[in-house]
């Protein structure tokens, strides 16, 4: 079982998806819950936007930051749509020039450069259809409550 979006959370779903297959046993059953986007009209992608919005998910972001001196007052944490890799993308952006001592190395950061901390895909369902086809998996069943799938797979036999 993969639920609670945890598999939109990969970077390579379909990577993720084949490996995990290249190990299941031959009758292999998976249960995936996850989010998906059908419509990118700006009123769904701020609905889910403002999902990342509360307070426990902007500590659980941003405190890795803060514990940075450095960094605590050097920019601010932005979720964005990102709409060519169809996910959300949680950015720390800087808002001065900094320079970060790391082990002997300067890193440095200009106005609006960002570190990524976070992605979650939120891919259409023919988008996902396909990506489960390229990984080696077979739709069983699945249902949609209100953008949140659940989707039944079976392993397929590996192609002679």
């Amino acid at each position: 079982m993969i639920l609670g979006n945890t598999l939109a959370n990969e970077i390579s779903m379909d990577k993720y998806l084949g490996r995990l297959r290249n190990i299941s046993h031959e009758e292999t059953h998976l249960l995936i819950g996850i989010e998906l986007i059908n419509n990118a009209s700006k009123s769904t992608i701020n609905s889910v936007i403002n999902e990342y919005n509360c307070e426990e998910n902007k500590e659980l972001t941003i405190n890795p930051i803060n514990d940075i001196r450095s960094l605590s007052k050097a920019g601010e944490l932005r979720i964005i749509f990102n709409e060519e890799l169809s996910r959300i993308e949680e950015r720390f952006v800087f808002n001065k020039h900094t320079i970060i001592n790391n082990k002997n190395k300067n890193l440095k950061y200009n106005v609006g450069d960002y570190l990524l901390l976070s992605i979650t895909q939120k891919p259409s369902l023919r988008a996902f259809v396909e990506l489960i086809d390229r990984s080696g998996w077979s739709i069983q069943k699945y249902i949609n409550i209100d953008n949140q799938y659940l989707f039944l797979l079976k392993k397929l036999e590996k192609k002679k």
